[in-house]
């Protein structure tokens, strides 16, 4: 659980309490509820070419009592705490409601999805698959595009 984020030469120095895979956090812990999650390593790796370490950061959103991703960085070194410090930032200083952008976000992709399965719903089943292939496509590359993610 983050408490806190200080500067560091490559990146960020995120503050807080470490919990072991599994853990229950007792509620009383979760302050602001910004968490940092060491997913794992991602990909095959030998030798000197080390996977990618897969870090994402949650926050909880109490109204709706579950977790909500907030951003998600991977990098062998320390790049990923550069990703993801302003993100932790943003929602551990922000004196309005961290999750209203998550919120508006979530909310507008049930919309768009929606009307996605609306007018998929007559399709063939191969051109459904295809075209929804190419809404992943796309979303994916206008994420990568951007100067800062949809946060």
């Amino acid at each position: 659980m983050l408490t806190g984020i200080g500067p560091r030469p490559l990146g960020a120095a995120f503050e807080g309490e470490i919990y072991p895979p599994g853990a229950i956090i007792p509620a009383e812990a979760l302050g602001r509820g910004v968490a940092l999650e060491c997913v794992g390593s991602i990909g095959n790796s030998r030798g000197h070419n080390r996977a990618p370490l897969l870090w994402i950061l949650w926050q909880y959103d109490f109204p709706r009592g579950e977790w909500t991703e907030l951003g998600r960085a991977a990098s062998v070194d320390a790049g990923w705490s550069a990703a993801l410090s302003g993100p932790a930032m943003a929602a551990l200083s922000s004196s309005r409601d961290p999750l209203e952008a998550v919120r508006t976000g979530r909310d507008l992709a049930e919309e768009i999805m929606a009307w996605i399965d609306a007018r998929v719903a007559a399709e063939a089943r191969a051109l459904r698959l295809r075209a929804l292939a190419c809404v992943y496509d796309q979303v994916g590359g206008r994420m990568a595009a951007a100067e800062y993610p949809y946060l």
